[in-house]
């Protein structure tokens, strides 16, 4: 079988997740170029991966069909392109029923980031994330150094910073104006409508073993699940203890969030990029563990 990398295995996942809920109620999934490319990922995939990924799905399908009775009417299924979470949709797979209602399923193999957002010179995360635009002290603090990426991109990180430099030159600085934006300008519910998306959904994670169900039920549409209540304030954000590239973000209601910054590449591009985690949820938040062995 051919390599397959780790966005190829997670459209892998949203295939073995949407055609087990298409053979286990008989509907049809609809074939569109984002269907085809999930497929294609799904058959780079050894028999002894494509395996684990049928139980995994299996049990996940059992699982939702049982709490969401809705599922008894189900008329198809569709896959989303990842574009849409720049839109607020974070949703991979939706469940058709007849009525038009769509249940949501946001899939993850073997991570549980929530976003990969990227910071640049041109990238307005406050508008983009919570609706107010970058304050100009904000601009200013970033401009630089984003220019000095500019000036040197496509060449090797190693050549001009190393890691200590790097983090502490370009890291530390970007990380420090962007906590000050944060602290004096997000919007809490705005930004984790941002993050989370603007619709309800079931978060499917599969690990080794197991396949973890977790419910999203931030506008009370789902079935199963108790109703989260999203943040009205920011408590804090500061950098992680024993961390130059991570900063954690700290809500009322529960909601605790992780930034790490990196560059997603060996050679030096004119933008970083984010891994944001959530580490801290309200205690309601449904979740099962099933096993798959």
């Amino acid at each position: 079988m051919s390599r397959i990398s780790q966005s190829g295995s997670g459209k892998a996942w949203e295939y073995s997740v949407a055609r087990s809920f298409s053979e286990s109620l008989e509907v049809p999934i609809v074939e569109n170029s984002i269907f085809f490319s999930a497929l294609r990922a799904y058959q780079k995939l050894s028999s002894m991966e494509r395996g684990k990924r049928e139980r995994a799905a299996c049990k996940a399908v059992s699982f939702l069909t049982e709490k969401e009775t809705r599922l008894k009417n189900l008329e198809k299924v569709e896959l989303q392109g990842d574009q849409r979470g720049g839109e607020g949709d974070v949703r991979d797979v939706l469940l058709v029923i007849s009525d038009g209602t769509k249940i949501g399923l946001s899939m993850k193999n073997r991570h549980r980031a929530i976003k990969h957002s990227r910071l640049s010179s041109t990238i307005d995360f406050g508008k983009e994330w919570y609706a107010l635009p970058c304050s100009q002290k904000y601009w200013e603090a970033v401009g630089p150094i984003f220019l000095r990426l500019k000036d040197k991109q496509g060449e090797a990180w190693s050549c001009h910073w190393d890691q200590e430099s790097k983090h502490r030159n370009i890291y530390q600085l970007i990380l420090r104006a962007f906590m000050e934006e944060i602290g004096r300008c997000a919007t809490p519910n705005k930004l984790m409508e941002y993050l989370l998306g603007k619709y309800d959904y079931y978060k499917i994670i599969k690990e080794n073993g197991h396949v973890k169900i977790q419910s999203y039920n931030m506008y009370g549409n789902l079935f199963w699940g108790k109703k989260l209540t999203l943040p009205t304030r920011i408590i804090e954000i500061k950098p992680k203890e024993r961390s130059q590239t991570t900063v954690e973000l700290t809500m009322d209601k529960g909601w605790q969030l992780s930034f790490r910054i990196h560059n997603a590449s060996g050679r030096i591009e004119p933008s970083l990029k984010f891994d944001i985690n959530l580490i801290g949820h309200p205690q309601n938040l449904s979740s099962v563990e099933l096993s798959i062995d």
